[in-house]
This record gives C-alpha cells, structure tokens and sequence, in this order.
C-alpha cells in the first residue's frame, strides 16, 4: 500500500485524502501545517519576549485553506475537501462544520451523520474505478463539488452560507462576545492561529 500510495504524477486524476487506509501526499513530506489544534506542536513560533508570547508562522497550508475550499478554484480543492471530512484531527474545524452543513452523502445531508459515520464512509469509497479506497478527484476529473464517490459538496453560494452560519456560530459560542457583527469603523485583525476556540 505504501508503494502504491507513495508516488504521485501530474497525470494522476486522484490521489490519497484518508491516512486510514491509505497515505496522504502531507505524511509523505511529513507535513502538519494546517492551523488546527492537531498540528500545534509542528507549527514554527516566533517568540516576543516583551509580551510574554509567542506567534505561530504559518509559511503555508497544506490542506486547510478558507478560500481554496469554499470557492473550489484550486486543483485540489476536492482532494483537499474530502481530506477535511475524512480525517479526524479535523473535527470540531470550522471548515470541517462548512463542509457538513453544505454536502450531501448519497443525497442526504451530511449533517445527519457522525464525524466517525463520515470519516468511514469516505475512506471506503473511491472517486472511479480505476481509483483505491479513500482517494478523492484532482481537478478535471469531475466538477469539484461532486465526485464520482456520492459526495457533493454544494454548491459555492452553499458554502459560503455555511461558512456565514458557522462563523456566526462560533462567535455565539464565545464567552463574553455578543452576535453583534463589527460595525463599519471597527479594524479586524485575522491572526491565523487556528479555529478552536481554546480554553485557556
């Protein structure tokens, strides 16, 4: 499996999304860049004495990436969407909870099943039949919302609903923040640190 798994080409249509039973293209390089919980302890850190603190430098993503998976414009974006859903250091991420309120599995609402039920179902399945068990389609192989696996995606405007609700969510969650968006004259600073709110 290793062998088989190990080497990928231009020319490929699918590769890897499951580390269950097979191995992703970020365990080969022995990557863990995502801004999630599960990849804290590789992420490098910048530490500022002054404020007693550190800042985590993230110089990429290798699969966790806002924009690529809710707007699909990259050639992984499928590959990289069925990683999120198939893998369980991504639990409880927001863009894993956009991918469950937007997709469906055999028509129905991937909502209405576990993480464990979705991470089982996408590791036994195969985008074609030339495809292994757990691969998702590269770009052009199919439109990237919808493989050949029974899972779709949704549509753009879903996602980006999805992604409004879970954003929203979150924010609810938070102790001391109200649901109140930032108004017009309020400055944001994103810090991509992650999106589980820890409780430390």
């Amino acid at each position: 499996l290793l062998a088989s798994c190990a080497r990928h080409d231009e020319s490929e249509t699918a590769r890897c999304a499951c580390s269950s039973v097979c191995v992703p293209d970020a365990v080969l390089r022995g990557m863990c860049f995502d801004p999630i919980v599960a990849c804290a302890d590789s992420i490098p850190r910048l530490v500022v004495p002054r404020l007693n603190t550190s800042v985590a430098v993230l110089a990429g993503n290798s699969v966790y990436r806002i924009s690529d998976l809710v707007r699909h414009k990259s050639s992984r974006a499928r590959l990289d969407s069925m990683t999120v859903l198939c893998e369980r250091r991504y639990r409880g991420t927001l863009l894993r909870a956009l991918l469950r309120d937007a997709g469906t599995l055999d028509g129905q609402a991937l909502s209405r099943f576990s993480d464990g039920d979705i991470e089982a179902e996408i590791a036994r399945r195969s985008e074609d039949e030339d495809a292994q068990p757990g691969f998702a389609g590269l770009k052009g192989t199919a439109p990237p919302e919808r493989g050949g696996n029974g899972v779709h995606l949704g549509k753009e405007r879903d996602r980006l609903l999805a992604l409004a609700r879970a954003l929203m969510a979150m924010r609810a969650a938070a102790p001391g923040c109200g649901t109140e968006l930032p108004g017009a004259d309020t400055l944001v600073v994103p810090l991509r640190l992650g999106d589980i709110r820890s409780n430390a």
